[in-house]
């Protein structure tokens, strides 16, 4: 995907450097850090460097302030302000009028990303604090994915064919959003009889049974293709077979 860096959404809205360091640099970074460095091209404005940071420092300031954290996150900071650029390959018409939130917005990378892949990211800014943004291109609405949290890009990714199902469905699990066993690419719902008022699951590669102990909720219990308990599973998938209980069966048909 073609994704473009919101500058708009810098406009000195910070108290001090440190101040946009802890809550506007980090959590982008995070999002930086989610993005498919194999597909996916990050564009950002010749003059981004200038965007105000604070009412008194622009971005290329930072790269003098002395922390910990700027020296940390140095190498892609740079990234922030060398090329790609989309001006090189401009699609925006600047005959064109765009606006967003009641402005003008013309010839700014929000305005770009919608003559590309309409994704763009953006720092903690009151304005741009929703996920989809409405942008008004000469009068008609278009809707411009905006990524200022982690978890956004996952979906924007899924929607767009960018990451395929499985992977879909990991990142899904690694931010606590879905259970293992709805991960469609590993199991699917069987029509047995439930257990414990579960439903039980089969592990598509390997044939076996799982479903959540009720009582506790804190793994699963976990059986052969003959339906006999192996062991249990913990809540990330580990199948501990010490745990293996010959007294527990589920009836296959």
């Amino acid at each position: 995907m073609e994704i473009l860096i919101n500058e708009l959404s810098l406009s000195g809205q910070f108290a001090t450097i440190q101040h946009f360091v802890n809550n506007g640099l980090i959590p982008f970074i995070s999002v930086l850090k989610e993005l498919n460095i194999s597909k996916d091209v990050v564009l950002k404005k010749y003059d981004f460097w200038n965007s105000q940071i604070t009412p008194t420092d622009n971005l290329h300031s930072i790269f003098v302030h002395k922390s910990d954290e700027i020296t940390r996150f140095k190498a892609i900071l740079s990234r922030l302000i060398d090329e790609p650029f989309w001006e090189n390959s401009q699609k925006q018409n600047l005959a064109d009028y765009y606006e967003c939130n009641g402005n003008n917005i013309s010839y700014s990378s929000i305005a770009e990303s919608c003559e590309r892949d309409k994704v763009v990211i953006s720092f903690i800014h009151v304005n741009f604090s929703s996920a989809k943004l409405r942008v008004l291109k000469n009068n008609k609405p278009i809707n411009v994915n905006n990524l200022f949290s982690k978890e956004h890009y996952i979906e924007v990714a899924n929607s767009n064919g960018q990451i395929d199902r499985c992977e879909y469905f990991e990142r899904k699990f690694a931010f606590g959003q879905i259970t293992l066993i709805e991960n469609e690419c590993r199991f699917r719902k069987t029509n047995l009889f439930p257990q414990q008022g579960k439903p039980v699951y089969e592990e598509i590669s390997m044939g076996r049974y799982w479903y959540l102990d009720n009582l506790h909720k804190n793994h699963y219990e976990v059986f052969d293709i003959n339906g006999l308990h192996i062991g249990e599973a913990n809540l990330q998938g580990f199948v501990d077979h010490t745990k293996k209980d010959r007294n527990k069966t589920i009836t296959l048909s």
